[in-house]
């Protein structure tokens, strides 16, 4: 996956967090994130349909993240090409890696310790 997937249907790119903060806001979750490093950067696609999504996200860079509150009304699929993304839903782990997908569903306490990632994104509502 050397090239960028869904790139007919750029939502954002861009080495801002505060930027990356409010357009990801729009399109995931509201959250906060505190790199790891300092480098900063993502690249956002999605295309949507009725009642679902598909994303692809190429983050190439580790930060932690949180949900500023419980997840919303959607029910999400990550499917990372690369990277790791350690997910803290509830309380409990998951990692989501190229091997191990990973299901964020609604109203669940959501936290995250990202490493460089690529990924699909499929989202059900």
């Amino acid at each position: 996956m050397s090239a960028h997937l869904l790139r007919e249907h750029c939502v954002l790119v861009t080495e801002d967090q505060e930027a990356a903060r409010e357009v990801v806001g729009a399109v995931w979750e509201r959250h906060r994130t505190l790199p790891r490093g300092r480098r900063y950067a993502v690249r956002w696609h999605q295309v949507n349909f009725r009642r679902c999504s598909l994303a692809y996200v190429d983050h190439p860079c580790a930060v932690e993240a949180w949900c500023e509150g419980p997840l919303g009304d959607t029910f999400r699929l990550l499917l990372p090409h690369r990277g790791r993304i350690d997910n803290r839903i509830n309380g409990k782990m998951a990692a989501a890696t190229p091997r191990t997908a990973v299901l964020h569903a609604p109203k669940q306490d959501l936290q995250l310790a990202i490493d460089p990632f690529r990924l699909l994104m499929l989202g059900l509502d």
